[in-house]
């Protein structure tokens, strides 16, 4: 997941900047959307930039920024002689283990910066000590990588097989003692040559049966009394099977070596020592100076209570004039403004450079500003843009117009925020107060068109999603694509109050009961007086969405008519209602809906999507004795398809291998299509478990009636074999797994001169934006003989193929070719001068829209234009008004230069299928041709927003 290069720094022109090669840790462009990913960084960088100091720990040089992505600037490890750079290359080149004076010297480094950690932050737990992770600087092991750093006992187990712990096989939570038992393996490891412990699975039960075995030992024991003998007693120690039976921390484990250093090897023990006690005078005297280096990164990426830990690592009476204005500015992130404009003014009156008051002031601005200030900030903002010039001025614009926009003072807000995305038009945070205004001034297309600008721009923030979602659903009154936009905002980890009010709205406007009773058990979690005016506000969009008036819960609803007589309009409106408000009540305690399904009295279905599937699994829960359980699956199917067809038109369910499952705790049946040892969560009592199948007879047939009434009986076997061809796309390499995987799956590669793998090639190119190119692999995967018929779908088998890989190898692009066995499987096989060859000579379509479009496309490349024609006549009669028709016009359209009818099918495409990336990738074309460039950068806008064009991609659109 994490990726580390390594080269020179170097300004815009190409020279050098600062000294040596360094090494930035990043993390992979697949996990770019990945919260998990990228939370564990930022949590790393916190970690790391605090106990950069310590002795032995590998220096963090800065915190910068690449690609939209944080990394880590180190110095790069030092190279031997033998190419090794780690403990873990050391150990490889020797073989049968290093000297018992280099093996002391590794564990004393080790040991001294564990202990130094635990100082600076006390009961810090590493997480992934291993040979891999001791760094040389010179000819001194250093501990780096803190990606599993956590508080003992906070965490969960994790870490490198090798190096786990017994206890974290059965899961306990990562402790000292389990970073003990890894320094151990480690120590083993340097001495034996391999770790006490190795399998090649990751399952806990093998694990568990492994360290239950005799304890480990070494192939050749050092003389009682050597050096080699003490460093194994410390080590067999250190991986006692039992926590307590291990050592009780660093201090005494690194006393112990020191003892044994000062005995067998004094004089590099000594020197040893002489450099950690050199480092720590270095830190102590350079504190200011490599404070003023490391707390300004660590605020430009989010990081403000790591920058405040970090400056209250000295006293306030020490601040050099330079941190004055970088306290001032921490203090000011972390919310104490007061104390802010205090280290504001003491840096003023110091009388600093013209440059450096001017941003002081722009920081004092925004602190007033924050204080409710308001009149205070402006005059200041406006007084600076009389001094100020370069890159300040687009900052003190920006905190001007957004000081105008608290005031109320919209339209001057509007032409501060006009010149600043003209002069500034990279600058998302303009973009999105720009949506904000626009907004205010009823502007709501101008207002969609900035902040899909600023997603444009920052493509992974959750904020601006959020903003999206809200223009969506309050100005579009769209719940559904509003809720595509709050979801991913939730993914991307931003949630505030604002997103859960929206997200509820949407989902009570849309009848989602189970998904209003979360979100709502949520919002209760915060203080009554806020709980209550977000549900106000929730039925005030509610209200406006469905326009009715909505009542607020506390409201006595009034009465029916006794008369029994017809209701009027306004009547009806009330009845609605009154239904709004009883589902707001009914649906606001999770754990009376749990009640309820537990004891057979509702139902309930749900939706998980994959965004790295593209698909959405269905998992429906009812008791099997409930008579209405077909037609509640049915119905409730139907209207997830609906919706989804609606809100999320390129993303499917799944078609095949629904099951029921009983939940390992309550044993609540749950009908699913997950796949079998699937991960999934029981909603009737929250337990996280495997899917394992459960068969009775009574279950199949509810399932054979389940699945007849929505149309998923399983197709009838193929009549003749098939072929599919799978085309994969790795943005960082492709693990070698993948191919042993796909290769016991009974897949074939293809090379790179077929026809399929340049069809792939080209139609990538086409249908999206992010610059892969050829894919990596091309595969033939010959279909199962009992394996159904898959009409237009992906055939389930390659799906599960998919899924699999994705679940193991992280996210990476795919498509799929299916073509019947005979003509059209030999000339996917054959190279592209076959296949164009065939295209000259043959009109027969191959009966499949898709497949069709592939060809088409293939013979537009090639400049084939009338055979792409005939083809495209076949189309027309096979799939008259289809999507891939309508798109395969747009394409020979384009080509042709009739770039109005090439934007007219391409929409009228677009209509059927919004998220049909082909068919926009078209659209930006024509556009581009006639000069449209808005219409042109709305539908790229569209792209980035869906996440198939990075911000600054270039389509194929000249």
């Amino acid at each position: 997941m994490a990726i580390v290069q390594i080269g020179t720094m170097v300004d815009s022109e190409g020279h050098p900047i600062g000294h040596g090669r360094v090494a930035l840790k990043s993390f992979a462009e697949r996990f770019f959307f990945d919260l998990q990913i990228s939370t564990a960084l930022r949590q790393e960088i916190a970690i790391w930039t605090r106990l950069a100091e310590v002795p032995f720990v590998f220096p963090v040089m800065s915190i910068i920024e690449i690609d939209q992505k944080p990394a880590i600037m180190m110095p790069e490890a030092t190279r031997l002689p033998d190419g090794s750079s780690s403990l873990e290359d050391r150990i490889r080149i020797a073989r049968a283990g290093l000297s018992p004076k280099d093996c002391l010297l590794a564990a004393l480094s080790t040991a001294l910066a564990l202990v130094g950690c635990s100082q600076v932050i006390p009961n810090i737990v590493h997480g992934d000590i291993k040979p891999a992770n001791l760094l040389l600087l010179g000819e001194i092991f250093y501990l780096a990588d803190f990606g599993l750093s956590a508080i003992d006992n906070q965490a969960g187990p994790a870490g490198t097989p090798s190096y786990m712990a017994p206890e974290l096989w059965a899961g306990s939570p990562r402790s000292t003692k389990s970073d003990l038992y890894a320094f151990g393996a480690t120590v083993f490891a340097a001495l034996n040559g391999k770790p006490p412990f190795s399998l090649q699975t990751t399952d806990p039960n093998a694990w568990l049966s492994l360290h239950g075995q005799d304890a480990p030992h070494f192939s050749a024991l050092g003389p009682l009394g050597s050096l080699a003998s003490e460093l194994e007693t410390v080590a067999l120690g250190c991986i006692s099977r039992k926590a307590e039976d291990r050592p009780t921390d660093f201090g005494e484990v690194f006393a112990r070596l020191l003892a044994l250093g000062l005995t067998f090897e004094p004089a590099a023990t000594t020197h040893l020592m002489d450099v950690a006690s050199g480092l720590r005078k270095f830190a102590v005297e350079s504190k200011l100076e490599l404070l003023e280096l490391r707390i300004p990164p660590l605020l430009e990426q989010g990081h403000h209570r790591a920058a405040l830990e970090l400056l209250q690592s000295i006293s306030e009476s020490e601040l050099s004039k330079d941190l004055l204005l970088i306290a001032g500015t921490t203090y000011s992130l972390n919310e104490d403004d007061e104390h802010a404009i205090s280290l504001f003014e003491q840096y003023l009156a110091t009388d600093p450079a013209s440059p450096d008051r001017i941003r002081c002031l722009s920081e004092y601005g925004l602190s007033l500003r924050r204080l409710g200030r308001l009149a205070e900030a402006r005059d200041i903002f406006e007084k600076l843009l009389t001094e100020a010039d370069g890159d300040q001025t687009g900052l003190i614009r920006g905190n001007l117009a957004g000081t105008l926009i608290d005031l109320g003072e919209v339209e001057r807000a509007e032409g501060e925020l006009h010149w600043l995305t003209l002069n500034r038009p990279e600058n998302a945070i303009a973009n999105a107060m720009m949506a904000e205004v626009k907004r205010r001034l009823g502007k709501t297309d101008e207002a969609e068109t900035a902040i899909l600008r600023a997603i444009r721009l920052k493509p992974n923030s959750g904020q601006y999603r959020a903003i999206l979602g809200e223009i969506l659903l309050v100005d579009r009154k769209d719940p559904d694509a509003a809720i595509e936009a709050l979801d991913r905002a939730f993914e991307l980890g931003f949630q505030s109050i604002e997103l859960l009010v929206n997200l509820t709205a949407a989902n009570m406007v849309l009848g989602n009961q189970g998904h209003v009773g979360v979100l709502l058990a949520k919002l209760g979690e915060a203080p009554k007086e806020l709980a209550d005016s977000s549900t106000k506000k929730i039925l005030g969009i509610v209200r406006s969405i469905l326009g009715i008036a909505v009542s607020d819960p506390s409201e006595t609803p009034e009465k029916e008519p006794e008369d029994g007589s017809a209701k009027s309009e306004s009547e009806s409106s009330n009845t609605r209602e009154a239904e709004t408000v009883s589902t707001l009540r009914e649906t606001r305690s999770v754990e009376q809906h749990r009640k309820k399904l537990a004891e057979g009295l509702t139902s309930q279905i749900q939706a998980r999507i994959s965004m790295v599937e593209g698909a959405y699994t269905v998992d429906f829960y009812s008791r099997p004795e409930r008579e209405e359980f077909v037609v509640e699956f049915c119905d409730g199917y139907r209207h997830l398809v609906r919706k989804f067809e609606g809100q999320f038109p390129t993303f499917i369910a799944r078609k095949g291998g629904y099951r029921f499952a009983n939940c390992e705790r309550c044993g609540f049946s749950i009908l699913t299509a997950r796949d079998e040892f699937e991960t999934i969560s029981c909603q009737v009592c929250e337990h996280r478990g495997k899917v394992v199948t459960f068969r009775s007879p009574i279950l199949d047939r509810l399932l054979a009636g389940c699945l007849e009434g929505v149309g998923l009986t399983v197709s009838e076997t193929a009549t003749e074999p098939y072929t599919t061809f799978l085309g994969l796309w790795f943005s960082d390499g492709v693990d070698p797994g993948v191919s042993s995987y796909l290769s016991e799956a009974g897949c074939k590669q293809l090379g790179s001169k077929t026809a399929a793998y340049e069809v792939f090639r080209q139609k990538h190119q086409e249908r999206t934006t992010l610059e892969l190119g050829s894919p990596t692999q091309v595969w033939a995967c010959l279909m199962p003989s009992d394996e159904p018929n898959p009409g237009k779908d992906t055939p389930l088998f390659v799906e599960k193929i998919l899924r699999d890989l994705r679940r193991e190898h992280g996210n990476f692009r795919s498509m799929t070719i299916t073509v019947p066995e005979g003509n059209w499987q030999d000339i996917f096989l054959g190279t592209m001068d076959d296949l164009l060859e065939r295209l000259k000579s043959q009109s027969q379509t191959a009966h499949d829209p898709q497949l069709e479009l592939a060809l088409i496309q293939a013979a537009i490349q090639a400049g084939q234009i009338d055979a792409a024609k005939r083809r495209l006549a076949g189309l027309e009669i096979l799939d008259p008004n289809g999507v891939e028709t309508l798109t395969a016009q747009a394409a020979v359209a384009n080509h042709l230069g009739d770039h109005r009818l090439a934007a007219k099918r391409a929409e009228e495409a677009l209509r059927l299928a919004p998220r049909h990336v082909e068919a926009r990738v078209l659209a930006i074309e024509a556009y581009s041709r006639l000069s449209d460039t808005e219409l042109a950068r709305k539908h790229r806008d569209i792209l980035i927003s869906h996440g198939h064009l990075k911000a600054g991609g270039n389509t194929n659109a000249s």
